[in-house]
């Protein structure tokens, strides 16, 4: 334990000099710190020393959780059962017992106000550690107890303890306690000296050290812990408390946060819905996503019961709000574009609209809207990562994600759950080439981007289309050899364009992590558009041709690939079909087949007629894909 300064002894009657701390002189007798037996150890030393120089110079104590060593002990009675405090008087409740421990080496020691007037007066005892020497092992009565407001002030004293010098076997020992009340937690000072002195300390010893305390309280909630948000249904439990009909909430400087109704009271409690305290436990400016790895936040709020008169009815119970808390994330590998469906499990999710990832140091924050499915579980779609990236051609990064609950009584103030790593496959695709090809396909397309050591297969996935429908996809398997780029033959999409549907595809590709199916996000940058035929021009002998002259004609044009058939046609006449003579992707050749009956069947000397090409769907002979007629493909016919 720290004792900075010492600057005493308390002995009692016995031989030989002493020195603790930076003060000689004083004797230690039978029950001292010497005859407890040298198989004590140093930290028996301590314990001894809790309550040695504790009650004279505590130094800064602190306030045990309910998983502390005070609270491992046996259970307390009720604290004297349940006491209305004249509201009038405007003195909190200070009965109780109030436990105080020692940060340096976790010792305790008991302070039990027994007895609170209306007037503010007040008696008790302190009681050291069990195994404090004798002249400080039996309780110190509380004399002077006041409390005023929530200040109070008590005062101990002991004679004859033992000297501070070889002749003086008298010495006093005092100590003023002062401090305030919050709730179930009690902070202040401690003046401690005893008297008389020493040749080299005349003034005997003085100093003062502050404390915090906390009292177990005969009034219980259930849960004890609930999320910041509110929305659940708390049960205070206790003594004498048929008569609450509403209870505050408090904060640690005892400000009101809110009053609730006391539902359905008895002798031995009520229930209250837990209300909104998310402004008693904000992180404003992202503060917890900028520190990285912090603790979710938790902090305690009392609940003080009142009658109808508004008198408090008993010690107020602990209730504490809590941040959302989070256990697990499914899957915990998600890609770099987005879109994948996450279950987040874990605890106090009521409030969370959410979630933020960011990377510790940096300033970045991407949001996903998040839905609470229960108190126990999110989910949302992870949004498109590519911010952290940026040029960056790492393959993977590890991205935080907080749960996040928006403060409603502090604009622009924020609560975040603990942090969750995500690892971030760096999955996307830059550029697609080329970026048209013929409906036939056949085009070897080469698609550059990054993450790709474990993707199985691209899919080609519509553009538009119907809305609600699910968009048409096109798979073809890959195994990409490295992680930066790949190529793959563009299927037929003849079926595609001969039903009307979309002809422009987004190129996802998809990977396979650990089971998880993860697939790069869409954008102008992926596109692949299928182009039907088009004719640009028609090349014939002369501007005018005999119907039956048999005369080779030669189509130019575009996305040829795969046409099988041409038919030249006229409007409000017939139409002939022939089979090509060649065809490549930008030209057709084919001999030009009789058109006489096609004149007569108009009942015209000459007339217009246009080229079509036409490209059979998946290779029938019943389903073609025609070129677009216009003034490019027509040429005139006369008998």
């Amino acid at each position: 334990m720290s004792f900075a300064p010492l600057g005493t002894t308390l002995l009692a009657d016995g031989v030989g000099p002493a020195e603790w701390g930076r003060v000689k002189g004083g004797a230690m007798n039978d029950v001292s710190l010497s005859s407890l037996g040298a198989g004590r150890t140093r930290r028996r030393r301590h314990l001894a020393r809790m309550i040695v120089v504790p009650l004279l110079t505590l130094t800064g104590v602190v306030v045990p959780t309910a998983w502390s060593s005070a609270a491992e002990r046996s259970p307390l009675p009720a604290v004297h059962g349940a006491r209305v405090v004249d509201h009038a008087s405007g003195n909190v409740d200070f009965t109780g017992e109030w436990t105080i421990t020692d940060p340096g080496n976790g010792d305790t020691a008991t302070l039990d106000v027994s007895d609170q007037k209306n007037d503010g007066s007040f008696s008790g005892t302190v009681t050291p550690p069990g195994d404090a020497p004798a002249a400080f092992s039996q309780p110190f009565p509380v004399l002077d107890g006041r409390v005023d407001g929530r200040h109070f002030s008590f005062h101990l004293e002991r004679t004859g303890i033992g000297g501070t010098g070889p002749t003086d076997r008298n010495a006093t020992y005092t100590a003023d306690w002062d401090g305030n009340i919050t709730g179930n937690t009690a902070v202040g000072s401690i003046n401690a000296k005893t008297q008389p002195g020493t040749t080299l300390n005349p003034d005997g010893f003085a100093g003062a050290r502050s404390f915090t305390a906390h009292r177990l309280s005969s009034v219980s909630t259930s849960p004890g812990t609930g999320p910041a948000a509110g929305g659940v249904v708390v049960t205070v439990s206790g003594s004498g408390l048929d008569g609450a009909v509403s209870a505050d909430i408090t904060d640690a400087a005892g400000k009101v946060l809110a009053t609730v109704p006391a539902n359905g009271a008895s002798s031995s409690g009520f229930t209250f819905m837990a209300p909104d305290l998310t402004a008693a436990l904000n992180d404003a400016d992202n503060a917890a996503v900028s520190a990285g790895n912090k603790p979710v936040s938790q902090t305690v709020v009392e609940v003080v019961p009142h009658d109808a008169q508004g008198s408090i009815l008993s010690p107020p119970a602990d209730y504490v709000i809590s941040a959302p808390l989070v256990s697990s994330v499914t899957p915990s590998e998600i890609a770099v574009g987005g879109g994948q469906s996450i279950v987040v499990k874990g605890s106090y999710f009521e409030g969370a609209t959410a979630v933020d990832f960011q990377q510790v140091g940096s300033s970045t924050i991407v949001s996903a809207s998040a839905t609470a499915a229960s108190d126990h579980e999110l989910v949302f779609r992870t949004p498109d990562l590519q911010k952290f990236f940026a040029t960056s051609t790492a393959a993977q990064m590890n991205i935080d994600m907080y749960v996040r609950v928006n403060v409603a009584q502090t604009f622009g103030s924020v609560i975040y759950s603990n942090s969750t790593p995500f690892v971030v496959d760096n999955l996307r695709v830059d550029s697609v080439t080329p970026s048209e090809g013929p409906l036939i396909g056949g085009d070897k397309v080469r698609v550059d981007g990054a993450g790709f050591t474990n993707v199985t297969e691209v899919d080609l996935v519509a553009v538009g289309g119907s809305s609600g429908k699910t968009p048409r996809t096109i798979s073809v398997p890959v195994s990409p050899s490295n992680d930066k780029t790949f190529s793959f033959t563009a299927p037929n999409d003849t079926a595609s364009a001969s039903v009307g549907a979309s002809t422009s595809y987004d190129v996802v590709v998809v990977a396979s992590v650990n089971g998880q199916r993860e697939t790069s996000t869409t954008s102008s940058a992926d596109r692949y558009d299928y182009k039907g035929p088009s004719v640009t021009s028609v090349s014939i002998a002369g501007l005018t041709v005999a119907a039956d002259s048999g005369v080779p004609i030669v189509v130019k044009g575009q996305y040829f690939d795969g046409v099988t058939k041409v038919v030249v046609k006229t409007f409000g006449g017939g139409a002939e079909s022939v089979t090509p003579n060649s065809v490549s992707s930008d030209s057709v050749s084919f001999t030009l087949p009789d058109l006489t009956k096609d004149l007569k069947s108009l009942g015209a000397k000459s007339a217009k007629f246009d080229v079509v090409v036409e490209i059979p769907v998946n290779g029938t002979t019943f389903s073609f894909v025609d070129s677009v007629s216009s003034v490019s493909n027509e040429f005139t016919v006369k008998k």
